[in-house]
């Protein structure tokens, strides 16, 4: 699913960022933190804006809350249902040569650094409601990928029905 107007959707999310930058410096710092300015030189209207050492300290608070609501909605998707291939579409993460699609999309998750990389959602299935530990597309058998399901766990047997159709044809 993607925006009507993907310009449209930018414009109006930097303005709300913008806004959350200026409303945040104002509950932390005060009104002294904040200034006016004409909108282009010479203009009757002004903006607030930020003091801009405090707003860069703003912004990249917003920008690791942002960052930790990707994870979040990834793990709603992943909980969901949906593939680590529809999560990178979702994200508009580049599809190249050197990897798939479903592996960037892991990979950005998880931001993999030693060890092996991992992303835990809970299994919503009734018969199931565990803690998985996703080991990311790479493996192939749904075991191999996901661990935690419980024995009973409905969806978990639809992907291994669906990983032994595909070996079939």
């Amino acid at each position: 699913m993607t925006p009507h107007d993907p310009a449209e959707a930018r414009s109006k999310a930097r303005h709300r960022i913008e806004a959350a930058v200026v409303d945040l410096m104002a509950e932390t710092y005060g009104q002294q933190a904040i200034a006016t300015r004409p909108i282009f030189p010479g203009a009757l209207s002004h903006d607030r804006v930020a003091d801009p050492l405090p707003g860069l300290w703003a912004a990249k608070l917003l920008a690791a809350l942002a960052r930790a609501e990707i994870g979040r909605q990834a793990r709603h998707a992943r909980e969901a249902g949906h593939t680590w291939h529809e999560i990178g579409q979702a994200l508009e993460l580049p599809d190249d040569d050197h990897r798939a699609l479903s592996e960037a999309a892991f990979e950005y998750l998880t931001e993999a650094g030693y060890g092996d990389p991992s992303f835990t959602w809970r299994c919503p299935d009734l018969a199931c409601g565990q803690l998985i530990l996703d080991y990311g597309p790479y493996n192939g058998h749904p075991d191999d990928c996901e661990r935690g399901h419980a024995t009973a766990c409905e969806r978990h047997g639809r992907e291994l029905a669906a990983w032994h159709d595909e070996r079939e044809d």
